[in-house]
Parts: C-alpha cells; sequence; structure tokens
C-alpha cells in the first residue's frame, strides 16, 4: 500500500470513529422526569441538545421561528392555544368547519374563536345548543330543555351535572351538591308579567298572577268587572275600611200615624184621632158645573180629607 493511501484511509478511521462517539454521547443521552429538558453526559447534567438554559437555570425548549400563538413545548414544536394551528401556531383555526360542528343553529367563526347564534325563538345554550326560549321557561329549567316526543326534559350543561330530585335543577355528579342560587327575582332577569309577582325557587322561579289579573303568570290578563263576584273589590273581599267619603242624602221616613175612619151624622172622616170635629157643612148645588168651583173654594185649611 502507498503512504499516500495509507494516510487516507486512516484520516476516513478517523472520522469514522469520531462519529460513532459523538453519536453514542447522544445516545447515552437520558431525560430526568423532575427537570425537563436535562439530560445527562457521564456524570455531568447539562440541557438536552434544543434546549437552552434561562436566566433561572431552568432549560427552556428552544423554537427557531417561535410560536405565535402557542408556547415552545420542545426543540422546534409548538403546542397552540385554542382556535389556532400550524406549525408555529399563526394560523386561525376554522372551528365552525369541525364535525361535528360546535354549534346547533348558527357559527361564525373570528380569529382564534368562534361565535354561535340561534334562531328567532331560540335562546342559545352553553354547550352551543339551542333551546324554544318559551318553552324552556314555562318548564322552569335551570339551564335549557329538549322537547323529545311533545314532552319538555331539562338538561344539564356538562357531564359532570346531572338533574336534581325537582328534574329542573343540576348537581354535581360527585357529592350531588347543589348549584349555588341565582334569585332571578332579585335580580331582575325573570320574565314574569308586570302585573304578576315573581316567587324565588331553588335553581328557578314562579310567576303568580296579581289579585284581579288571572294568566300562567308570563302573561296576566284584567278579569272583568262581569266576572267579579260581589262584594268584592278586583276578586278580593275588600275590608278595608274606607276613609274620606261623603255619604249620600238619605231620606228620613216620616212617623207612622195611625188613621182611623169616624162617622159623623153619615159621613166618614178619616184623620188623626186627636182631631175628631165634625166636617163642615156646604149648600148642596143643584148644577154639577159648580160643584169643582165651591169645593176648591171652601177646602178645610188644615188639610183634612173628604171621601
Amino acid at each position: 500500500m502507498q503512504p499516500f493511501a495509507l494516510v487516507s484511509a486512516l484520516s476516513l478511521l478517523i472520522c469514522i470513529s469520531s462519529g460513532g462517539a459523538e453519536a453514542h454521547r447522544h445516545y447515552r443521552q437520558v431525560l430526568t422526569g423532575n427537570q425537563p429538558g436535562v439530560c445527562r453526559y457521564g456524570r455531568r447534567l447539562e440541557c438536552c441538545y434544543g434546549w437552552k438554559k434561562n436566566s433561572r437555570g431552568q432549560c427552556e425548549a428552544q423554537c427557531e421561528h417561535g410560536c405565535k400563538h402557542g408556547e415552545c413545548v420542545g426543540p422546534n414544536k409548538c403546542k397552540c392555544f385554542p382556535g389556532y394551528t400550524g406549525k408555529t401556531c399563526n394560523q386561525d383555526l376554522n372551528e365552525c368547519g369541525l364535525k361535528p360542528r360546535p354549534c346547533e343553529h348558527r357559527c361564525m367563526n373570528t380569529f382564534g374563536s368562534y361565535k354561535c347564534y340561534c334562531l328567532n325563538g331560540y335562546t342559545l345554550m352553553p354547550d352551543g345548543s339551542c333551546a324554544n326560549s318559551r318553552t324552556c321557561s314555562l318548564a322552569h329549567c335551570q339551564y335549557g330543555c329538549e322537547e323529545v316526543q311533545g314532552e319538555i326534559r331539562c338538561l344539564c350543561p356538562s357531564a359532570g351535572l346531572q338533574l336534581g330530585q325537582d328534574e329542573r335543577t343540576c348537581v354535581g355528579t360527585n357529592r350531588l351538591l347543589p348549584i349555588p342560587d341565582n334569585d332571578e327575582c332579585a335580580a331582575g332577569t325573570h320574565k314574569c308579567s308586570h302585573h304578576a309577582v315573581c316567587l324565588n325557587t331553588q335553581g328557578s322561579y314562579k310567576c303568580r298572577c296579581k289579585s284581579g289579573f288571572r294568566g300562567n303568570g308570563f302573561e296576566c290578563s284584567a278579569i272583568p268587572d262581569s266576572q267579579v263576584s260581589p262584594g268584592t273589590l278586583g276578586g278580593k273581599l275588600h275590608n278595608e275600611e274606607i276613609k274620606n267619603i261623603i255619604p249620600e242624602p238619605v231620606a228620613t221616613t216620616p212617623p207612622k200615624i195611625h188613621q182611623q175612619p169616624f162617622d159623623y151624622e153619615g159621613e166618614v172622616y178619616v184623620g188623626p184621632q186627636t182631631e175628631r170635629r165634625p166636617p163642615e157643612e156646604f149648600p148642596e148645588e143643584d148644577e154639577e158645573d159648580e160643584d169643582e168651583e165651591v169645593e176648591d173654594n171652601q177646602l178645610n185649611p188644615r188639610g183634612d180629607v173628604f171621601s
């Protein structure tokens, strides 16, 4: 073998040995569980390849191009925040195009997130579904409801909750602890009529029409006067004292005087018993035309009645 060939062979052998040693060196690295990114090189602990020690002495993963909407969790490895995707988390994730869709009725994609909308007459539930607002309000469900074969059933927004004994409020499945009550009556978020009284219950509320009105509490109408029972005021007995009322004048009944007819010489006299004077005699008239004139001129001034 020529000297030149021998030198070349020795150089190649040295390079292979160096590469193998370097490969063997990296192959022997062991990651520790307590400190991420720390490797053991023989007896030395150093940051692994792709990691770098920060000012606090901890090894941090290095991403050459960065993670715009995420965090670097490994060498050139990003973990994107919800709503973003891509190698460097710089792309928006269209959640409305995912299957299953996150919204029941309408979905609008936004940068880094999305919004759900419901059709008219429906209320958006926490899980993105839509419930008939009128139906769920009448059912007094705490969160939402569904209609199955004409029957209203209340729903809970997550798997960690289940319906309580009243089948309207949701309780935790672990310890069955009731969810803190929200007083809709005090907060003014109820849907009772202006002519109704709001009654708070655990996890819900009830509406009751005021006196003089009728309905389901959400809609109250005045009771017509023709249907109000006598002796009532607005359908309720009126026991309160009414003040500042001027009474109507009442005629005083005159004392009753007992009248007894008496016969005085063929004439009948009707009058008080204390007045028993005989009637005055009137001259007889021959003509009937003069009877009325004589009678008008000779009336008894005491008001006695003759028959």
